[in-house]
C-alpha cells in the first residue's frame, strides 16, 4: 500500500483547504522527507487526516466528538492511496447540524480510479478499506505509523514490564485475553457439571414397589369417591326441592305484606291522583288551543313586520336619491380629468414615436457595430496580443541592434530593424549583418594568422638568443679555422661577445608583446566567432518575434477592418482598446434606449386602451343614473372617490329594491294569515263547548306542569306495576307449595336431618378427592421426575465430556491472569521480532545484534550482543542514547514488518525520537532510511530536532500564521 495524495479541510488546527501530493515532486524524488514545525503546530494531525479518511479513527483519539476546526461548519478529510488492486480514493466529511454545536453522523465513501463510489456509509466502507489494503486500522498503525518513544520503552523496560509493551507494539494481547477465556471458560463448565451432579442428587425417586403401593392406593381411594358421588347424585333431586318449598313460602309471605304497603300509599296519595286525572281531560285540547296561540302570534307580528318594512322603504328611496345625486356629482368630476390623461398619453407617444425613429436610423448607420459588441472581447485580445508581440520584437530587435554594436561597433551595426514589413526583409537584413559579422571575422582571422606568424618568430628568435648565451662560456674553447665540437661550422662568433644580457631582455619582451597580441587576436576572433552564433539564435528570436508580430497585425488588422478602423500606431494600442469600448457602449446606449422606448410607447399604448375604455364606462354609469330631482339635499363638501360612491349608490340601490320587496312580501304575509288566525280561533271554539271547560283560562288552570305531571305518572304507574308484581308471586309461590306438598317434600325437622346427611356426603367426597389429587400428584412428579433425571443425565454427560477438552486446554494455556499463554505466544513473537529488527539493525549498526536472554527466556529478555568486543553480549541499558535510539528504530521497522504480513506497505511515518542522536548515529539512521526509499518506500520523518531539518531537505513545514491558521510550506534541496 502506498500513500499517494492528502487532502484536509478544517481539521484540529487546520483551517480551509490543504493539500499533500506525494506523487509529485519533490517527493518523487526525495523519497524521503521531514515534517517540521514549532511544538503544537499540526504535525501529527497530518497522521490524524490519514486514518481518519481510511478508518474514520484517529490515531491520537480513541474517543472524539469531532475534530472539527473551531468556527468552522464542515470538515473532511482525503486519502487517495496505491494497493496491487488499482489505484483508490477513501474520504471522510463532517457537517455541524441544526444547533451551533451539534454534528452532524460523518459520512464515508470510497472511490475507484475512475471516480465511481465503491462503498459507503461507516461499516461498508472499512470492510472495502481492509478488502483493498489487506490491513485493519490496527494493523495499519502498528505497520505504517512508527511512534518511535513506544520501542525505545519497550527496549530499555525491565523484563517484567516488557511483556505490557510488546502487547501494545505488536497485538499480542489476545494471547492474554484467550489464556483467560480459558482458564475461566474451564471453571465455569467445572461448576456447570458440578451444578448438574447436585441437581441430580437433589431429584427423588420412589422404588418400584412404593410407586405400585401409591397407584393401588389411587385406585381404591377413586373407587369409593364414585360410590359416593352416584348416592349422592341420586338425593341431589330432593335436596334441591327442599330449598325451593322453603323460598317458595318464604317470598308468599313476603308479597303478601308489600301488597298491603302499596294498597296504603294508594289510598294516601288519592288528592294528588285526581288532579292527574283533571289533567289528563285537559290534553285532546292541547293542539287546538297552541295552533291558536300560534296562529295570532303569526299574525300579529305579521301585520307589525309590514308596519315597519313600509318606513324602511321610505327611508332607503331617500337614501338612494340622495347616492344617486353623489354618484352623478363624483362622475361629472372624473370624466373631464380623463379626458385630459388620454390627451396627455398620446402626446407622450408621439414624441416618443419621434425619439425612436431618431434612434432606428442611428443604428442603421451603424449597423456593423452590432457585430462589434459580440467580437469586443476578441478584438481587445488581438490588440493586447499586437501590443505584446511589438513590445517582444522592439526588446529582441533592441537586443539584437546592442549586440551587433558591441560586435561591430556603432558604425558598423547594420540596418535598422525597427520597421520591417516581413520575414523576406527581415531575412535581408540579417544577411546584411552577418555578411559584415563575417567580413570583420575574415580580417580578425587574418589579424590572428599574422600575430601567430610573429609569435613563431619572435619565441625562435628568443630560443635561439638563450641558446647562444648559454653557448657563449665556451666560446674561448673554440680554436680558430678548427670546427665547432658541436656544430661542426669551421667559423665562429666573436669569441669575446660584449653582450651584457640586455639584448636578451629585449628580445624576450619582444616575444611576450608578440605572445599577448597572439592572444588578443585569438580572443578577439573566438569574441567574434561566439558573438555570431549568439546574434544567430537572437536573430533566430527575431525572426519569431516578427512572425508573431505580422501575424498579430494581420489578425488585428482583418479584423478591424469591418469598422473601418486601421491598425494602431506603436504605442497607441491602448487609445485603439478605449476607442473600441467607447464604441461599443455608445451602440449598447442606443439598442437599450431603443428598447427603452419601444417598451415605454407599448405600455403608453396599453395605458390608453383602458383608460379609454374607464371613459367610456363612466359615461354610459352615468347616463344610465335616473334621473333625480334635488329637493334641498346637501351633498358633501369632499365628495368621495367614484369606487366609493358607485360602492354607496349600489348599496343604496339594493337597499330601497330589497326594502320595497320586503313591504310588499310583509304585506303579503299580513294577508295570508288572517284567514288561518281565524279558523284556529274557531276550532279552539269548538273543543271548548265539547269538553268540561268553560272557558280557555278554565282549561289553563287544570293544566299541570308536564314535569309535576309526569312524576304523579309515574308514581302512579310504579305503585300499580309493583302491586301487579307481587300479586304474580303470590300465584307463581302458591302453585309450587302445592305441587310439593303433593310430592311429600319434607319439611321442618325431618329436611334438617335430611339435610345435613347430604353435607356430609359432600364433605366425605371432597376429602376423598383431596387424597385422590395428592396421590395422583405423587404418580405424576415421579414420572417428571423420571423424566427429569433421563434429561439431566445426559446432560451431564455432554458437559462432563466438554469439560475434558477445556481442562487439556486449561492445562495447555489457562491461567486466571492469562500470562501463561502470552508469555509462551510473546516468546515466540519476540524471537520473530528479534529476527526482523536485527535485519535493520544490520544496515543501522552493523556492530551490534539483539538476542533473546535465555536465563529469562519466560520474562522476555532482551540482551545486546557487540561483534566489535569478540560477540560479548551485554544489558541493552548499556548502551549509548544514540545506540539506543537505532536498535530502536530497527524495533520499529521490524514491527512493521511483522504486522504487515503479506501485504506490501510502501509509506512509512515515524513519528519523533530523534533528540537523543549525535550526528554520527543521525548519519546512519538515515542512511537506513534511504535504504528503504530504494526499495520503493516513501518515508515521512515528524521532528522538531535542528540537525535533523538540516540532513532532511526535502521538508514540509507547517508554519502557524497569525489568528492561528496554518499553512503547508514545502522545501526542496539535497539529501547531504
Amino acid at each position: 500500500m502506498k500513500i499517494l495524495r492528502l487532502r484536509l479541510k478544517n481539521l484540529n488546527s487546520f483551517k480551509g483547504e490543504h493539500e499533500l501530493n506525494l506523487c509529485e515532486e519533490p517527493f518523487q524524488s526525495a523519497g524521503l522527507f521531514a515534517i517540521v514545525g514549532n511544538t503544537g503546530a499540526g504535525k501529527t494531525s497530518l497522521l490524524d487526516a490519514i486514518t481518519l479518511a481510511l478508518y474514520g479513527k484517529m490515531a491520537r483519539y480513541q474517543q472524539f466528538e469531532s475534530p472539527m476546526n473551531r468556527g468552522c461548519s464542515d470538515c473532511s478529510a482525503e486519502v487517495e492511496f496505491e494497493t496491487g488492486l488499482g489505484i483508490f480514493r477513501a474520504t471522510w466529511s463532517q457537517k455541524k447540524s441544526g444547533g451551533k454545536h451539534e454534528f452532524a453522523s460523518p459520512v464515508r465513501f470510497v472511490y475507484d480510479a475512475e471516480g465511481n463510489p465503491i462503498a459507503e456509509k461507516i461499516r461498508p466502507a472499512n470492510d472495502k478499506i481492509e478488502e483493498l489494503t489487506g490491513l485493519d486500522y490496527t494493523r495499519f498503525l502498528r505497520c505504517a505509523m512508527l511512534a518511535q518513544g513506544d520501542f525505545d520503552k519497550f527496549l530499555t523496560a525491565e523484563p517484567n514490564e516488557r511483556s505490557e509493551l510488546l502487547e501494545r507494539v505488536t497485538g499480542t494481547d489476545i494471547y492474554s485475553r484467550l489464556g483467560k477465556l480459558s482458564f475461566e471458560q474451564h471453571r465455569a463448565m467445572k461448576s456447570k457439571v458440578e451444578s448438574l451432579q447436585t441437581q441430580l442428587e437433589g431429584i427423588e425417586l420412589l422404588s418400584e414397589k412404593q410407586l405400585k403401593e401409591k397407584q393401588d392406593e389411587l385406585s381404591d381411594l377413586s373407587r369409593k369417591q364414585k360410590d359416593l358421588e352416584t348416592k349422592r347424585d341420586s338425593e341431589q333431586e330432593v335436596y334441591g326441592k327442599i330449598e325451593t318449598l322453603k323460598n317458595a313460602r318464604i317470598v308468599l309471605s313476603a308479597s303478601r305484606a308489600t301488597i298491603g304497603q302499596i294498597d296504603q300509599k294508594l289510598s294516601e296519595r288519592e288528592p294528588e291522583f285526581k288532579k292527574l286525572k283533571r289533567h289528563l281531560e285537559c290534553q285532546p285540547l292541547v293542539e287546538a288551543v297552541t295552533s291558536f296561540r300560534a296562529a295570532k302570534n303569526s299574525f300579529e307580528a305579521a301585520k307589525e313586520e309590514y308596519e315597519n318594512s313600509q318606513k324602511r322603504a321610505k327611508e332607503t328611496q331617500e337614501a338612494r336619491d340622495l347616492s344617486t345625486l353623489v354618484l352623478r356629482a363624483c362622475l361629472d368630476e372624473e370624466i373631464p380629468s380623463l379626458e385630459e390623461r388620454l390627451k396627455g398619453l398620446a402626446g407622450s407617444i408621439k414624441k416618443n414615436e419621434g425619439s425612436l425613429e431618431t434612434c432606428r436610423k442611428w443604428l442603421e448607420k451603424h449597423k456593423e457595430d452590432e457585430e462589434l459588441t459580440k467580437s469586443l472581447s476578441v478584438l481587445l485580445e488581438q490588440n493586447g496580443k499586437l501590443k505584446l508581440s511589438r513590445r517582444v520584437f522592439s526588446g529582441a530587435v533592441e537586443g539584437l541592434e546592442e549586440k551587433a554594436g558591441a560586435l561591430l561597433g556603432e558604425q558598423q551595426a547594420g540596418p535598422d530593424m525597427e520597421d520591417l514589413p516581413d520575414i523576406p526583409s527581415m531575412k535581408i537584413a540579417t544577411e546584411e549583418l552577418f555578411a559584415k559579422i563575417d567580413e570583420r571575422t575574415s580580417i580578425f582571422s587574418a589579424a590572428k594568422v599574422d600575430a601567430q606568424k610573429e609569435f613563431v618568430l619572435k619565441d625562435d628568435h628568443l630560443k635561439k638568443a638563450r641558446q647562444l648565451a648559454a653557448l657563449s662560456q665556451h666560446m674561448h674553447l673554440l680554436e680558430e679555422g678548427k670546427p665547432c665540437p658541436m656544430c661542426g661550422s669551421p667559423e665562429h662568433p666573436d669569441p669575446n661577445p660584449t653582450d651584457d644580457g640586455g639584448g636578451l631582455e629585449i628580445i624576450e619582451s619582444a616575444r611576450n608583446d608578440s605572445e599577448e597580441a597572439l592572444n588578443q587576436s585569438k580572443e578577439a576572433l573566438k569574441g567574434m566567432v561566439d558573438g555570431r552564433s549568439e546574434i544567430k539564435k537572437i536573430v533566430d528570436g527575431c525572426s519569431e518575434a516578427l512572425e508573431e508580430k505580422l501575424d498579430a497585425d494581420k489578425k488585428l488588422k482583418d479584423a478591424l477592418e469591418p469598422y473601418g478602423l486601421p491598425l494602431p500606431v506603436p504605442g497607441k494600442e491602448d487609445s485603439l482598446s478605449t476607442a473600441l469600448g467607447e464604441r461599443e457602449t455608445e451602440f449598447k446606449n442606443q439598442v437599450s434606449n431603443q428598447k427603452n422606448l419601444k417598451l415605454q410607447i407599448q405600455e403608453e399604448g396599453l395605458s390608453v386602451v383602458p383608460l379609454q375604455a374607464e371613459l367610456e364606462g363612466l359615461i354610459e354609469q352615468r347616463e344610465a343614473l335616473p334621473l333625480v330631482e334635488r329637493n334641498g339635499e346637501e351633498l358633501p363638501e369632499d365628495l368621495p372617490k367614484i369606487i366609493a360612491a358607485k360602492n354607496d349608490y349600489g348599496t343604496a340601490k339594493t337597499n330601497a329594491e330589497n326594502a320595497a320587496i320586503s313591504s310588499v312580501g310583509a304585506k303579503e304575509r299580513t294577508d295570508n294569515l288572517k284567514s288561518p288566525f281565524d279558523m284556529a280561533r274557531n276550532e279552539m271554539n269548538r273543543g271548548l263547548a265539547a269538553s268540561s271547560f268553560a272557558t280557555v283560562e278554565e282549561w289553563d288552570e287544570a293544566r299541570l306542569p308536564e314535569e309535576e305531571a309526569g312524576q304523579l305518572r309515574r308514581g302512579k304507574d310504579k305503585l300499580e306495576t309493583s302491586r301487579s308484581v307481587e300479586t304474580g308471586k303470590i300465584e307463581t309461590a302458591s302453585k309450587t307449595i302445592g305441587k310439593l306438598e303433593k310430592e311429600n317434600i319434607p319439611e321442618g325437622k325431618e329436611a334438617q336431618s335430611f339435610l345435613e346427611a347430604f353435607k356430609k356426603r359432600n364433605e366425605d367426597i371432597s376429602g376423598i378427592s383431596s387424597q385422590v389429587g395428592a396421590s395422583q400428584q405423587i404418580i405424576n412428579q415421579q414420572n417428571e421426575n423420571k423424566r427429569n433425571w433421563q434429561k439431566k443425565a445426559k446432560e451431564l454427560g455432554r458437559n462432563e465430556s466438554v469439560l475434558q477438552d477445556w481442562a487439556r486446554l486449561n492445562e495447555i494455556i489457562g491461567c486466571s491472569t492469562g500470562n501463561k499463554f502470552r508469555t509462551l505466544a510473546q516468546s515466540l513473537t519476540l524471537d520473530m521480532l528479534v529476527s526482523l529488527a536485527n535485519r535493520h539493525l544490520e544496515g543501522l549498526e552493523p556492530r551490534y545484534r539483539l538476542e533473546r536472554d535465555e536465563n529469562e527466556r519466560k520474562k522476555l529478555g532482551l540482551l545486546i550482543r557487540d561483534e566489535h568486543e569478540g560477540g560479548v553480549t551485554r544489558l541493552v541499558s548499556s548502551l549509548s542514547g544514540g545506540e539506543t535510539f537505532l536498535v530502536s528504530l530497527a524495533l520499529a521497522l521490524g514491527v512493521s514488518d511483522l504486522a504487515r504480513g503479506k501485504t506490501r506497505i510502501d509509506t512509512l511515518f515515524i513519528d519523533e525520537g530523534f533528540g537523543s542522536l549525535d550526528s554520527g548515529c543521525l548519519e546512519k539512521a538515515i542512511g537506513v532510511l534511504q535504504n528503504l526509499i530504494h526499495q520503493n518506500k516513501t518515508v515521512g520523518v515528524i521532528s522538531h530536532v535542528e540537525l535533523l531539518k538540516e540532513r532532511i531537505t526535502t521538508q514540509v513545514e507547517i508554519e502557524i500564521l497569525p489568528g492561528g491558521k496554518r499553512k503547508l510550506n514545502l522545501k526542496s534541496g539535497t539529501t547531504g
